[in-house]
């Protein structure tokens, strides 16, 4: 575990509850909390190297983009190497090991045209047959909003939409 500067935990709640949809991000950020936007731009190189952030990315509703995605349980013999294959999935967007019967979980996204059954065999390839389709029935997006400062929010950390 790494100490967190001041500027990191400003950084790192900034990002999380209102990145700027703009040409240049961080120096609308630095601005917000007094700082350039090349020390924004290498404090979150850092935080990225360090494992501290593991991505900053938009997240987009699949269905009115034409896509569709699904969890899918697997059972394998030999998961390390199942899961260097799902991972090599552009639609792949989590993917964890269980102690299961079935000991690959992830989620993936596709087209609306391409089958799921068909997608996962050939992803999952000939040594792995038995897997799960395991597709929502109802949609909640749960949002976690990590406080660094001292400082007390308004509102909860937790957010839970239906959508």
């Amino acid at each position: 575990m790494i100490d967190l500067t001041d500027i990191d935990k400003k950084i790192l709640e900034e990002v999380q509850l209102d990145f700027p949809l703009s040409e240049r991000p961080f120096k609308i950020i630095s601005k917000r909390i007094s700082i350039t936007e090349e020390e924004i731009i290498s404090r979150i190189t850092y935080l990225k190297e360090e494992n501290i952030i593991r991505d900053i990315s938009a997240i987009f509703k699949a269905g009115p983009l034409g896509y569709k995605s699904t969890l899918v349980a697997v059972k394998t013999d030999d998961p390390e190497t199942t899961a260097e294959r799902v991972n090599g999935h552009q639609g792949v967007s989590h993917n964890y090991l269980r102690e299961h019967k079935y000991n690959l979980w992830f989620t993936i996204t596709i087209r609306n045209e391409i089958d799921f059954r068909t997608e996962i065999a050939d992803l999952l390839g000939p040594k792995v047959k038995n897997f799960l389709l395991l597709p929502s029935l109802k949609t909640y997006k749960i949002g976690v909003n990590f406080t660094f400062s001292d400082k007390k929010r308004e509102s909860s950390n937790i957010i839970l939409k239906k959508s």
